[in-house]
């Protein structure tokens, strides 16, 4: 591979999670598919008999098809509960939410190694929640060293997102809102755009913890269980627990509703005694009254979160949706309506954050780029590991870093603290005061010349092209605006050339040569002369005024 020093960046969702790398052929990051060759790998668990039955992803899934398989071997959604779900206790063997999420984060590795790069790979930015503590927080990065990553960096989750959004050439305004509507959680940030491409948090972001895809899943379940109740006059389920491959079947309903106006239910439920059919068409219609609820409060948040930033003269004009529950329908209309910013419409919504979280492994790990875009040459520099980026075995809790327990943000202590930063920090891109942050483009060094003001993300410059700061359209913009410039001051220059500096000279011969019968056309002839040098100025001031206008407008 061209890339020299093997890195990725990780979206590590509750339903599904997928990997980035940043490839320095193309300039840009792009998603690595995984051993089945697909871009999204399911975030579940069989937990077979032995290490080698293990599987996870589609496999696991797969598994999950088969009949007589024990539904008390699969873990789903492991993510939403990292704290406080129950340990798995199986062949004598105890897997706990972190160990769960080593063996996603494992497989997402392995898969990045034996079929992308063909050599190891050991160091990530891993995507989480803006409402993660940082108890949260730890279990990841616990969970990533499990997994064999001996190097980790943090990233919320908006913030890989909005880095995404700004370096697919689209427009970023100056505040861009992000509604995260994902598999277990929804989150709310409005972020501030800085002009060398760094992202500042404008207020505190906001979220529900228990309101994502799972739930509008669990929703349709509950609706066919009425159904069932009134025509089998039975449960879906043998057990008191959830159906996994029913509920499987109505997570595929949710997805396939948002394309398509009905889905039909066609399968055997569980049974002791002879297959039971089940069929039943849901439409969509019918599916959105029933997830309206959920779906009214992330609006509903959303709106306040809106109002709280435009309050504070932070006026939102960019609106970003990510995450895969965000492409349900009536998420769309009901923040149309609701909103005075319509969010924007983008192909990315499912990868944005691994997207996102590999640009900041890159400027994180990534080697310099010489004269890429003429010979394809990548140059090697001196890995630069900055304090913000530590080793596994460095990360400890630390009660020094405090947690908002309902806004989930980041509260730095109010007295500096011996070391960088607080251990258990939940965000190494989150810089606290007097830090400095981003290198220079082109430059080795960690540190520019002057700090950062306190709260500032810190995920550039992406990626290492001329007019690294920036998306590329902006520099090519500015480029642009600069030859129009120089157009404007030819252009002005010739006009006045021909309309007054050629015509007012010889009117004055004129009138200076019969001035010599008249005084008052002695004076005629004097103001003649005045003008034409007043026009001989106003094209060279023109001309500069357009010239340095153009220039002006090239990024740097």
């Amino acid at each position: 591979m061209d890339s020299v020093v093997p890195f990725i960046g990780i979206d590590f969702g509750t339903s599904k999670s997928s990997t980035a790398w940043y490839d320095h052929r193309i300039g840009r990051a792009d998603v690595i598919l995984n051993a089945e060759g697909k871009q999204i790998t399911p975030s579940v668990v069989y937990l077979g008999p032995t290490e080698s039955e293990t599987l996870v992803g589609d496999p696991a899934e797969r598994k999950l098809g088969q009949e007589k398989v024990d539904q008390r071997r699969f873990v789903f959604s492991v993510k939403r509960d990292l704290i406080r779900a129950p340990t798995k206790i199986l062949d004598g063997k105890v897997y706990s939410p972190v160990k769960v999420t080593s063996l996603i984060l494992a497989k997402l590795r392995e898969d990045a190694d034996k079929r992308h790069f063909k050599q190891p790979v050991d160091r990530a930015v891993i995507a989480h929640p803006a409402s993660f503590n940082t108890l949260q927080q730890d279990k990841i990065k616990e969970a990533a060293n499990l997994a064999g990553f001996s190097q980790v960096a943090l990233l919320p989750e908006p913030v890989a997102a909005a880095l995404t959004y700004a370096y697919t050439g689209l427009k970023v305004g100056q505040y861009i809102m992000v509604y995260d509507f994902g598999g277990g959680t929804f989150d709310v940030a409005v972020l501030q755009r800085i002009p060398d491409g760094t992202f500042r948090r404008a207020l505190a972001s906001r979220g529900l913890p228990k309101c994502g895809g799972d739930d509008l899943d669990r929703a349709v379940y509950k609706y066919c269980e009425e159904i069932v109740q009134r025509e089998k006059k039975r449960q879906i389920s043998l057990t008191d627990e959830y159906d996994l491959r029913f509920l499987r079947l109505c997570r595929e309903c949710k997805e396939n509703l948002t394309s398509q106006r009905d889905y039909t239910f066609s399968n055997y439920l569980p049974s002791n005694n002879g297959r039971v059919l089940f069929e039943h068409m849901l439409d969509r219609s019918t599916f959105e009254s029933r997830v309206r609820d959920y779906i009214s409060q992330t609006v509903t948040l959303t709106q306040e979160v809106m109002q709280e930033a435009n309050g504070k003269g932070c006026q939102v004009d960019t609106v970003v949706l990510i995450g895969g529950s965000s492409r349900v329908p009536l998420v769309w209309h009901s923040l149309v309506e609701s909103l005075s910013v319509k969010p924007d419409e983008w192909q990315y919504q499912d990868i944005a954050v691994a997207l996102g979280a590999a640009y900041h492994a890159q400027q994180l790990w990534g080697t310099a780029v010489k004269d890429a875009w003429a010979n394809n040459i990548l140059s090697k520099t001196n890995e630069v590991t900055t304090k913000e980026t530590r080793s596994m075995s460095d990360q400890t809790p630390n009660s020094r870093y405090s947690q908002n327990p309902y806004q989930g943000d980041p509260q730095w202590p109010s007295q500096p603290q011996e070391g960088y930063p607080p251990a258990g920090a939940p965000n190494p891109s989150f810089i606290p005061p007097t830090q400095y942050v981003q290198p220079h483009a082109g430059s080795s060094s960690p540190y520019p010349s002057q700090p950062h003001q306190p709260g500032y993300w810190a995920p550039g410059p992406y990626p290492p092209y001329p007019g690294a700061g920036v998306p590329l359209n902006q520099s090519q913009q500015g480029n642009g605006m600069a030859v129009a410039g120089l157009v404007l001051g030819i252009i002005s220059m010739f006009t006045w050339w021909y309309l007054f500096t050629l015509p007012i000279p010889i009117v004055g011969i004129i009138l200076s040569a019969l001035g010599r019968r008249s005084a008052t056309r002695r004076t005629m002839a004097t103001w003649g002369l005045v003008f034409s040098i007043i026009s001989i100025a106003l094209t060279i001031g023109l001309f500069v005024i357009g010239f340095i206008i153009g220039l002006s407008q090239t990024p740097t």
